[in-house]
């Protein structure tokens, strides 16, 4: 990850299934975050799947971010959320997601409830990012139903071509989506 956020001048990055649980120790939930950089993470959640999941942004340290305060009022059943605010010359709502297995209409009723919160609650311009697990019908796509609510909303997908490479199957599954005035590269 360190080589990866020096290698292409990240300032931002949205991890998931990072892995780290709630209890492990600092050093270990810091050492992800390379020299002049910080870390936010979101653990997952007691109860749920004992491997996988958690959430993590990573910035650079003259960005200023910290969790969102509807971060502790809008607790999704069929995603892992987190929720950051970042101040940068006009504030951002980042939204990391991690769609657990399940039901792909439940998930889409959710999540539009989510951002409709977000929307509706702030003016901060919204940013989605993960691993929304919603392959299209092509490589390049992602499920119609989700581009419909992305749409819906007036996000854009950025991502135009497979995030999961393997032997037998190739598919889009994660996203970076915003409204056209917030630029991203």
């Amino acid at each position: 990850i360190h080589d990866i956020i020096t290698d292409f001048h990240i300032d931002l990055l949205s991890l998931t299934e990072t892995w780290i649980k709630a209890d492990a120790p600092p050093a270990i939930k810091r050492n992800i975050a390379p020299a002049g950089f910080h870390v936010l993470h979101v653990h997952r959640p007691a109860g749920g799947p004992t491997r996988g999941g958690g959430l993590a942004v990573i910035y650079r340290d003259n960005i200023k971010a910290s969790s969102h305060s509807l971060a502790t009022s809008v607790r999704p059943k069929t995603f892992e959320l987190q929720l950051v605010k970042i101040s940068v010359p006009s504030p951002i709502i980042l939204a990391n997601i991690y769609r657990l297995e399940g039901s792909i209409p439940l998930f889409l009723d959710e999540l539009s409830d989510v951002v409709s919160t977000i929307c509706c609650s702030s003016t901060e311009r919204v940013l989605l990012t993960g691993d929304f697990n919603c392959p299209g019908t092509s490589p390049e796509t992602i499920d119609e139903r989700l581009e419909d609510v992305l749409n819906s909303f007036g996000l854009n997908q950025h991502i135009k071509q497979p995030t999961r490479l393997t032997v037998n199957v190739s598919n889009l599954l994660d996203i970076v989506a915003t409204d056209s005035t917030l630029p991203v590269s």
